[in-house]
C-alpha cells in the first residue's frame, strides 16, 4: 500500500496557548480568545471584532467555561484537543476542560502575524 502524503499550512493563524503553571491538581495557561479586526480581516468564524468591541465585552468572559474537544473518541487514544465544532456530532463531543477566573488578567498582545490578540488567563 503506498503511502500518502498530506502538508499542511497554517500561515494566516495563529493560536497561542502557554502553560504557566502545573502541578498534579490544576494548570493555569495563557491564551489567545480571539484577535482583534483592525484591517477589516474576519476571524475563523467569519466574524470582524473591533478593539471597542472586545474592551465592552472584556467582563463576559470572566467565570466562563473552556470547552474542548478530544482529538480522538477513546480516551486512551487521546493525545491533544481540537478546534471548535463544526457539526452536530462534534458538538455532542464537546467537553468542559477548565475556566477563565473571575481574577483572569486580560491583555492584549500584537503577535509577529501583525495581529493584536485578546489574551487570557485560564484554569
Amino acid at each position: 500500500m503506498e503511502k500518502l502524503e498530506k502538508n499542511l499550512e497554517f500561515s494566516s493563524q495563529y493560536n497561542s496557548i502557554d502553560l504557566l503553571m502545573d502541578d498534579e491538581d490544576i494548570m493555569v495557561i495563557s491564551m489567545d480568545l480571539l484577535h482583534e479586526d483592525e484591517k477589516n480581516e474576519h476571524n475563523r468564524n467569519m466574524c470582524n471584532i473591533s478593539h471597542k468591541c472586545i474592551l465592552k465585552s472584556m467582563h463576559t468572559f470572566k467565570n466562563k467555561p473552556l470547552e474542548c474537544r478530544f482529538n480522538s473518541k477513546y480516551k486512551e487514544l487521546v493525545t491533544d484537543v481540537t478546534e471548535h465544532s463544526h457539526t452536530e456530532e462534534e458538538k455532542f463531543e464537546m467537553r468542559i476542560c477548565g475556566v477563565i477566573p473571575s481574577d483572569s488578567r486580560i491583555k492584549f498582545i500584537k503577535r509577529d502575524n501583525g495581529k493584536i490578540y485578546c489574551n487570557v488567563e485560564a484554569i
